[in-house]
């Protein structure tokens, strides 16, 4: 393999981009790959380039692989940023494993390597009840995240949002240890970025035993941070010569007028939707954004626009993601793409905060709400974006529009605090007249005319040792989020889907189970907005942050008067009152409600609701294709097909499914534009004619469901289910391929050589505890016959349909105990026979592995009683035995004193990373069975 060192990045970044890397960029990568350390704060500004720190961590990674993290995760406070993050790292890692120059090949050579040959795979998490786990499904294997704040944070936490309670340790180690935690535009995560400071360094006051390779970068336009040495521009980066293209976006100027409109009685939102218009027609350039502080303006600004004969889009954090991407292929938002050619017609993008950072648009003109200098310089950021109009002498105008109503506020502003006010005085001094430039005077605007800094509660041991309790949970312990944003009050986000059979008199759960919510089809809206909605109450102001202050929370006390549905704890779908939603949780309502204007929240709506259950996702060969043949999921015009759904007649037979087919190739041949529902009648239809897909019946609706391969993000090992696959393997196998695949793991991850011994020790005995007799009855389905003539003890089921609970006629004695645990028993086997763990360097450890290998015993055993205990041979010994009475040092005080004593030996990430190990070759080396056998 081609040595790669730290001059080759240049190379490297015009293989992959087509054009050399700003020399700051080169720099950094220097200094990165010569010290295996990342400045803690980037201080760059707007369109300097900031996302191709991906770049540089990865190729960093490929010369420094012993000491740089695995991981590398960028987050940032807007959602939309989150998306073009991910663009970008889709392009990055697609150019990596194609191998698009010699470099290039060199660095995709080397991270594969890391991975035991699996190059590097990227996601973003910005929410959803269908989470991506696949960046959780090995610890060795390279990954690009692009994530909100709630959500890398909450699973930093060991509180992820959407995150099953078994899996949050694991989620929580990959996330704690061999990190890169890439924090951009940090003056909008103040606390955050505090509580990442405070991690660090708890973290590293532990007497640590595995490799930490945990990084924190912050970056920011606009930083607040008071730390020494911030990496910054130099003069190579202002100069024509060496940085044309960087010097020109420094350089640009950019007229800025400040306006005040309405009078001192006018709502802010009547008044900017009066003048806008009006303003936007007679600046009549080709792209002019209007930028505005809370979504309801944006929907008012937007539809008076519209009303006036303008062209207009609307874009607000507040969308649904499938709205997202229709609007984002529009061609006149790929007009905005720097260089782009003008479009067609002029026409104005009507947007919140959610386009100050990150988004690579480049405006004409812009109009904006004023907001905070910090803010405004980053909205001014979006005009000329390049600098090629201010080079050439073109005008690129800015107007600051003041509503008359916040000059002299009685209160000050929920999201943006005393800062605006003192911006307004500002902007007066200055003559309402100044140069918008990335130099100019906002570079230097008082600090009180910032956006608030929100500090982060202090985080003590405590707090993390009641973190990390997941199985079970404390009846009490700190609410994350006022560490993730720095406010008990903090209005924290919930998902809200709209569907059109959600009827009052039936019982939804059989149709969702069949076409589950999935994360594009979700709206995030805060809590306390969703909860006045559900209920008639007042609309809450919403502002497109993360982290905006909430409401008052009335609405507890009053019932909905919306239909809205929530998974209840026995998984069935139930309706809910106001009261009954917690932040992160996912709720789905009519699409008869209403509730979305031009695909943004608008809770004075009542338009109904486009319904995106069956739309086909980006990965949808890896998922299921689902489509509902009622009518109000089809497109306007499509009846339903005719089917035979009488009693004597299989709902999917033959002829059903060719009635089906022949059904969709007629619309598809009839109708010219089916839009989405178009795709997905066509992947229908070939799935038929390849012999594929099948009719379910659930709440009096037909779904035709088209299920995919098994997909490896589905083994998440929180249950039995591992245990009945349909494909028989036995106990000594599995044992051994979890043992060798843990040992890959970890000696990829450069673990000290006593804890890869550990670690693979802990695979060879982690399901001794399956030779219970009761739990081989349970894999050979309840066949007492076929358990006695096997000739092995089986780690997996022959039969699928066997389940954890029983059938037959069993008496007690022959009947695996119900929440009995078989990691359990294996502990006991432990303790009784020394000679298992003759070999082990900290037993404490090896026993913990075991137990905690299906997310339990963190801290406490669950409690479990056999009625009928016996004695149970333990695997790969000469006649020793172990009751399923499980002894006091099993289910006793002791295996909570063992937890805390690991916890202070390797600490509360370094410990959870440790599990991961473990339980993910555990994962790994069962899916390999399940798929080679």
């Amino acid at each position: 393999m081609t040595a790669i060192a730290a001059q080759d990045f240049p190379r490297f970044f015009e293989e992959v981009w087509g054009r050399q890397p700003h020399p700051w960029q080169s720099r950094l990568a220097k200094i990165v790959c010569e010290t295996a350390r990342w400045p803690r704060v980037l201080d760059l500004p707007t369109g300097a380039g900031k996302t191709a720190t991906l770049d540089i961590a990865l190729f960093s990674l490929a010369v420094r692989p012993e000491q740089l993290p695995r991981r590398t995760v960028f987050v940032v406070d807007r959602r939309l940023i989150v998306d073009q993050v991910d663009a970008r790292a889709a392009a990055l890692t697609d150019a990596l494993r194609n191998g698009v120059g010699p470099v290039t090949s060199a660095v995709g050579s080397a991270l594969a390597e890391l991975g035991g040959g699996q190059l590097l795979g990227r996601t973003s998490l910005r929410g959803g009840i269908a989470p991506d786990r696949s960046w959780a499904l090995r610890p060795d294997v390279p990954w690009v995240i692009s994530s909100t704040v709630d959500q890398f944070g909450s699973k930093l936490l060991f509180s992820g949002y959407g995150t099953s309670q078994t899996m949050r340790p694991i989620q929580a180690g990959l996330t704690g240890n061999d990190c890169l935690v890439l924090l951009d535009e940090v003056h909008l995560s103040t606390s955050f970025a505090g509580l990442l400071d405070q991690l660090d360094r708890l973290e590293d006051e532990r007497l640590s035993n595995v490799p930490r390779r945990w990084q924190v970068v912050e970056m920011s336009a606009t930083p607040r941070t008071q730390r020494s040495n911030p990496f910054r521009l130099d003069s190579a980066d202002r100069d024509q010569e060496t940085a044309p293209a960087l010097a020109s976006v420094l350089q640009a100027r950019k007229r800025v007028v400040a306006k005040t409109v309405g009078g001192r009685r006018d709502e802010p939102a009547a008044a900017l939707a009066r003048a806008v218009p009006e303003l936007v027609a007679a600046i009549g350039r080709a792209r002019t954004a209007v930028v505005v502080n809370r979504v309801a303006s944006a929907v008012a600004i937007a539809t008076s626009c519209e009303q006036a004969g303008l062209r207009v889009h609307l874009l607000t954090g507040r969308m649904r993601p499938f709205d997202r991407d229709d609007l984002m292929t529009c061609p006149e938002m790929a007009s905005l793409n720097p260089g782009a050619p003008d479009p067609d017609e002029p026409f104005a993008l009507v947007a919140t905060q959610t386009i100050e950072v990150g988004v690579d648009f480049d405006f004409d003109a812009m109009i904006t709400e004023v907001a905070p200098t910090d803010a405004l310089r980053q909205r001014f950021g979006r005009v000329d974006r390049r600098g090629a109009r201010s080079a050439r002498g073109d005008d690129a105008p800015i107007w600051v529009l003041v509503p008359s109503a916040l000059e002299k506020p009685k209160t000050a502003d929920p999201v943006y605090g005393e800062g605006l006010e003192h911006t307004i005085t500002w902007l007066a001094k200055l003559g309402n007249e100044l140069d918008g430039g990335l130099e100019g005077p906002l570079a230097s605007a008082p600090d009180n005319t910032r956006s608030p800094s929100v500090g982060c509660p202090v985080v003590l041991p405590s707090h993390l040792d009641a973190w990390c309790q997941t199985s079970p949970e404390p009846t009490a312990k700190p609410a994350t989020a006022q560490f993730l944003h720095g406010k008990l009050d903090t209005d924290t986000d919930v998902r809200v889907v709209w569907r059109s059979d959600i009827e009052d008199e039936l019982d939804p759960s059989a149709l969702l189970e069949l076409v589950p919510p999935r994360p594009q089809e979700s709206m995030a809206v805060p809590l306390t907005a969703v909860r006045r909605w559900l209920s008639s109450g007042p609309a809450v102001d919403v502002a497109d942050v993360e982290s905006a202050p909430s409401a008052d929370q009335i609405t507890q006390r009053i019932r909905a008067s919306r239909l809205a549905l929530k998974r209840g704890d026995g998984g069935l779908w139930i309706r809910i009152e106001p009261k009954d939603i917690s932040a992160g949780d996912l709720i789905v309502v009519s699409t008869a409600a209403g509730g979305v204007t031009r695909g943004t929240w608008d809770p004075t709506s009542t338009d109904t609701v486009s319904d995106f259950g069956d739309r086909l996702e980006p990965e949808w060969p890896t998922r299921p294709v689902t489509m509902r043949l009622a009518a109000p999921a089809l497109p306007q015009g499509i009846s339903p097909p005719e089917l035979d759904t009488s009693e004597s007649a299989s709902l999917s037979g033959s002829a059903n499914i060719e009635a089906i087919r022949a059904w969709l190739e007629q619309a598809l041949s009839d109708a010219t534009d089916l839009g989405w529902w178009g795709d997905l009648a066509a992947v229908a239809k070939a799935a038929l004619d390849s012999g594929r897909g099948r009719l379910h019946s659930a709440n009096g609706s037909l779904v035709l469901r088209i299920d995919s391969a098994r997909h490896g993000q589905d083994l998440d090992g929180s249950d039995e289910t591992m245990s009945f696959t349909g494909r028989p393997t036995t106990l000594e196998r599995h044992l051994s391929d979890v043992a060798q695949t843990a040992r890959e793991f970890a000696e990829r991850l450069g673990i000290p050589r006593p804890l890869i011994d550990d670690l693979a020790l802990a695979g060879k005995l982690h399901d001794l505890g399956k030779a219970d007799p009761r739990f081989q009855l349970r894999l050979h389905g309840t066949d007492p016959i076929a358990a006695a003539m096997s000739g092995a003890l089986l780690a997996k089921s022959a039969d699928r349909t066997a389940g954890p609970r029983p059938t037959g006629l069993l008496d007690e004695t022959t009947i695996y105990p119900k929440g009995q645990r078989h990691e359990l028993l294996s502990d006991a086997m432990i303790v009784a026979e020394p000679s298992l763990t003759a070999g082990a360097n900290d037993l404490d450890l090896v026993r913990h592995l075991v137990a905690s290998h299906h997310g339990r015993c963190r801290p406490l055993p669950p409690l479990q009683v056999d009625t009928h205990p016996l004695q149970v041979a333990v695997p790969g010994t000469e006649g020793a035995t172990v009751s399923s009475e499980l002894p006091p040092e099993v289910l006793g005080v002791e295996t909570v004193e063992r937890f805390w004593r690991l916890i202070r030996r390797y600490g509360w990430h370094g410990l959870a990373w440790l599990e991961a190990v473990m339980r993910l070759a555990d994962h790994r080396a069962s899916e390999a069975e399940d798929v080679h056998q």
